[in-house]
């Protein structure tokens, strides 16, 4: 060895270090156990240690145990691998590198030093890499990567599931994207390829597999809710004449491959040059992973890189935006399998495999050949029936019918269904949908086929395995994909329908065909059209209630707007505006929801045959045919809620029959459709495995009952958008709508309107400037109220500010007019809130002299210019117990505190001696809870916390008026408001 390192006789694990320039006794090697919850420590304290047959690698868990295993509930066995010195033969003949010291423990991660200790700080990690083996992690670890290793490609899961020690490295260290880092040889061929031809791209495709299984068990797996996005990457060396993964590039001069010393340029390098260049390979690798997530593909000195995040498919004007994985695997089709290999591994061959097919090349042209299945296989099909052999060589038929494969369907992850053709021998054709199970199983495809349709397989177990094999060669199979949403579906750009899609990008409606396919790019199924699923053979679960397109009516968006509002507006509220707006931001909910993190509930109440129902179905007609009957929340169960939540995006869902004293898990469910927070559901499996409902779309609320008055969650009512109904004078007009438009619908005009994303890119800008346009006009009020009337109008300015959509309003008189609603809201809401309620409770023990739990300034509550001190240790009892007795809504003390310090008013004192001060009447110092006294009293209109002075001045005071909704809940006289001139039109003298 060079003068390097020190030359002495070495164990295998000293010459493993050795050869990336560390040593045993390196901070690599050692690594401090914490005890674990059975108070089991380890006896070694390393990752590596010598071992008679190898290396032992010891892991830690990321909750900071070591790895074992309980038998009969005493005995523990840690848990490592061996890194044999001498690969074994296995007992299938194949070499193996390690052991495992016990079986059944699954796949363990391997987290390095550098990447524990950030793991255990909950320090960021940009970047996480994860590779296949200890001593690649280790290096890495050593050259300053945030790295972790799998034992294999295809070992992700532990104990049934994706790898939690990768979720939770994501999770708390806040991990931006992950990097899959592969060796050099993941496009390569398997080496022991004989002449005949047989399964040539079956490793390439191994490598496709894990590259696609890992991209979607890091995203399916991940909590966008709580975590921005996770980009997945894969990245391998670039050089191809060496085989080599990332540790190889990093040996020492004496200990590289004589091929990559070559590559590397390396001839004598001393300590200094062998850092130098491993620290450029390094910033050569983390630079091409950066550059990945702009561009898509990146190609560095020594490392290519590819975004894998959005490979949906292969985009030809725009090669290096997005990758289809077939694709960068050359395996999207024959002749990309052949370009890339005929010069390597297949040079010289005239046949190869490609999905299991024969090809021959023909002028450098592969050509499907199908000769050799035709003389191997002993079945055939002749018309409608499937013939072999019998033993006096004669044709004998197996069966009645034929089978025509043409959509094998992604139904959701890890589930297909093929669509499928039966044709008996009188040329009667079925239709079909198949599980994978359904055709695997002999006896459950003979149970199916005979309760469908009456045909018959005569054959055995071993001739349906033939016909299978017969069928998959010859049936022209394409794939396509089940959209998981009604509604808009991001990942292909449409407004999907239950009997077609409009797609984005054609601008144009594509109906779906016999087999339910629309045939876009990407072909997609859709199951929800009755006239079809009949036919085929699956349930049919949509009956009425989906939406469906429809062009029937000839009414254009201007003429049935104007209609709209004839019908519906008042002159003190534009109802009918007000139920096209929401319309218009249903429509681009999931973008509303992206910056604002919630979407407002539409809330339409009023007394009987005061066209509540009407008003909703005009709602829901610009999204296809009208249901037949609203959905009624009084009889809707807990799983049928969260199933027609999620199966939904950007359409809204229509509750009728709102009542305040439905059960409380109904009105959660309500509040959890305001932020989209949705439901966790167990999963009935042995390894209690647990699933999340997301929901994706908006609410309508309609019933007698304003959502979150009197007896019920006030919570509600400031989620909610609410429009009070009064009997209309448009009979007429009423008629002509449910006539010539609610029983076919405007869907081709809303599915137009939805189509114009691409304005919605600078809805970020446009909404801060309208909430705060909105704000300052309406001072004090609720800001989750402000929020949800500034996330309404914002979609609709945008649109009619780029001429698509026409409203005679101007954006100052949309913004002044969400200003009224926002403080005729908020002051309703004031009468029912918790916190009102308390400030409401404390005006009338101040006012009343009579009740014994008066209180008093100076003993339960202090003014010191424009603070105000509350003394809430002497008040709540008083509060508590005359609440109770009035009937009125009481919180505990600490959740009444802990309300009182997020009001806006409140003021933090630096130090808890700051809120103490002095009570006259008491003669002590109290600590107490500290408010911006002319704020609160702004905000809650009452008097109790003016001085002397302040209230002498009120002596003759102002004309006082209230607005309607305050005159209807009948609050106090002096918290009325004084007349405004900005709101003239929305308060009224009271009585």
């Amino acid at each position: 060895m060079s003068g390097l390192f020190y030359q002495k006789i070495m164990t295998y694990l000293e010459k493993r270090l050795s050869e990336y320039g560390m040593n045993a006794e390196g901070e690599l090697n050692w690594f401090s156990w914490k005890e674990s919850h059975y108070d089991f420590i380890p006896k070694q304290s390393k990752y590596f240690d010598e071992h008679p047959e190898g290396i032992q690698i010891f892991t830690p868990t990321w909750e900071g145990g070591v790895h074992h295993l309980i038998k009969d509930k005493k005995k523990f066995e840690i848990v490592y691998r061996i890194r044999y010195t001498v690969p074994h033969i296995d007992l299938n003949g194949k070499e193996a590198k390690y052991k495992p010291s016990s079986t059944g423990y699954g796949s363990i991660l391997f987290i390095p030093h550098n990447t524990y200790k950030k793991l255990t700080s909950e320090q960021r990690i940009k970047t996480l890499w994860v590779t296949e083996g200890e001593f690649k992690a280790a290096v890495a670890d050593r050259w300053g990567l945030d790295v972790v290793s799998v034992p294999g490609i295809h070992n992700l899961r532990f104990e049934g599931k994706f790898n939690e020690g990768i979720l939770h490295i994501i999770n708390k260290c806040m991990v931006e994207q992950v990097v899959f880092l592969y060796d050099n040889d993941l496009f390569d061929l398997s080496s022991k390829l004989g002449k005949d031809g047989k399964n040539h791209d079956a490793r390439p495709r191994h490598f496709l597999k894990a590259a696609e299984k890992f991209a979607t068990l890091v995203k399916n797996q991940h909590r966008p809710d709580q975590l921005p996005d996770v980009n997945v990457l894969i990245a391998h060396p670039t050089p191809t004449s060496a085989k080599a993964g990332i540790d190889d590039l990093l040996k020492v001069q004496s200990a590289l491959n004589p091929e990559w010393a070559k590559i590397l340029g390396v001839q004598k390098e001393s300590r200094a040059k062998f850092k130098e260049r491993c620290e450029t390979i390094i910033s050569d690798l983390e630079k091409v992973a950066a550059l990945a997530m702009e561009k898509g593909v990146t190609e560095g000195e020594w490392f290519s890189c590819y975004d894998i995040t959005k490979a949906k498919r292969w985009d030809k004007k725009n090669e290096k935006s997005y990758f289809v994985l077939p694709h960068l695997f050359h395996l999207d089709s024959a002749k990309s399998f052949w370009d890339y290999h005929k010069t390597r591994q297949l040079k010289g061959f005239t046949h190869f495999s490609f999905k299991y097919k024969q090809y021959k090349v023909e002028n450098d042209i592969p050509i499907y050949d199908d000769s050799n299945y035709k003389i191997s296989l002993p079945i055939w099909r002749e018309g409608n029936c499937y013939f072999k052999r019998s033993s006096d060589e004669s044709p004998q038929p197996i069966s009645t019918f034929a089978l025509d494969l043409h959509y094998v369907i992604q139904v959701s992850q890890g589930r297909t269904v093929r669509i499928a053709t039966m044709t008996d021998v009188g040329n009667r054709p079925k239709f079909v949908v198949l599980e994978k199970e359904d055709i695997n199983s002999l006896g459950r495809f003979r149970s199916i086929m005979e309760d469908w349709t009456g045909f018959h397989f005569l054959g055995t177990e071993k001739d349906w395995l033939y016909i299978k094999m017969l069928i998959e060669r010859e049936s022209q199979v394409k794939e396509a994909r089940q959209m998981p949403f009604l509604g808009y579906n991001k990942d292909n750009n449409t407004w999907v329908l239950a009997n077609g899609a409009f797609s984005n990008k054609t601008k144009s409606f594509h109906k779906v065909d016999q087999y339910g396919i629309v045939n876009l790019d990407s072909p997609i199924f859709l199951p929800y059209d009755s006239g079809n699923t009949t036919k085929l053979g699956i349930e049919d679960d949509s009956g009425d209630d989906w939406i469906k397109y429809s062009d029937k009516s000839k009414m254009d968006l201007n003429e049935w707007f104007k209609l709209h509002r004839q019908v519906f507006d008042t002159e003190t509220s534009p109802n009918g505006l007000l139920g096209f707006l929401y319309a218009v931001m249903c429509m681009f909910s999931d973008i509303v929801f992206k910056h604002v993190r919630s979407v407002p509930i539409l809330a339409v109440s009023g007394p009987p045959l005061t066209g509540k129902t009407t008003f909703c179905q005009g709602i829901l007609c610009l999204f296809g045919e009208i249901q037949s009957t609203p959905l009624s929340i009084q009889s809707i169960s807990g799983s049928a809620a969260n199933r027609i939540a999620s199966r939904f995006c950007n359409v809204p869902i229509w509750l009728d029959e709102w009542k305040n004293s439905l059960p409380d898990w109904k009105q959660a469910f309500i509040k959890d459709s305001y932020n989209r927070s949705g439901k966790t559901l167990s999963k009935f499996t042995n390894n209690k495995e647990t699933k999340r409902v997301q929901y994706h779309s908006a609410f309508m609320l309609s019933g007698q009952d304003v959502p979150g008055m009197g007896a019920s969650d006030p919570a509600i009512f400031s989620r909610c958008i609410h429009i009070s109904l009064t009997k209309g004078q448009h009979d007429d007009k009423i008629r002509r709508l449910e006539d010539d438009v609610w029983p076919s619908g405007i869907s081709n005009l809303g599915v137009m309107i939805a189509s114009h994303r691409d304005k919605m890119s600078e809805f970020g800008t446009h909404y801060r400037k309208i909430f705060d346009a909105i704000k300052a006009l309406s001072r004090g009020a609720d800001t989750r109220m402000i929020t949800n009337i500034a996330s309404l109008i914002t979609p609709s300015i945008i649109l009619m500010e780029s001429n698509i959509i026409k409203i005679k309003e101007s954006r100052e008189e949309l913004i002044d007019m969400a200003a009224k609603m926002v403080m005729d809201q908020h002051s309703r809401h004031n009468t029912t809130n918790e916190v009102a309620i308390f400030w409401s409770i404390l005006d009338e023990l101040f006012h009343h002299p009579e009740t014994k739990d008066q209180i008093q300034a100076d003993h339960h509550f202090r003014i010191k210019g424009d603070l105000l001190f509350l003394n809430l240790g002497k008040l709540y009892d008083r509060y508590a117990r005359y609440g109770k007795l009035n009937n009125k809504r009481v919180l505990d003390k600490e959740t009444l505190k802990e309300y009182l310090r997020g009001l806006d008013f409140y003021k933090e004192m630096e130090t808890a001696s700051k809120s103490q001060i002095f009570m006259p009447k008491i003669r002590s110092k109290q600590r107490c809870l500290v408010f911006d006294r002319k704020e609160l009293i702004e905000a809650t209109q009452l008097d109790t916390f003016m001085t002397p002075l302040e209230r002498e001045c009120l002596a003759d005071p102002p004309e006082y008026y209230q607005t309607q909704s305050q005159l209807e809940i009948g609050l106090p006289a002096h918290s009325g408001k004084p007349k405004s001139r900005a709101y003239d039109d929305i308060y009224v003298t009271p009585n």
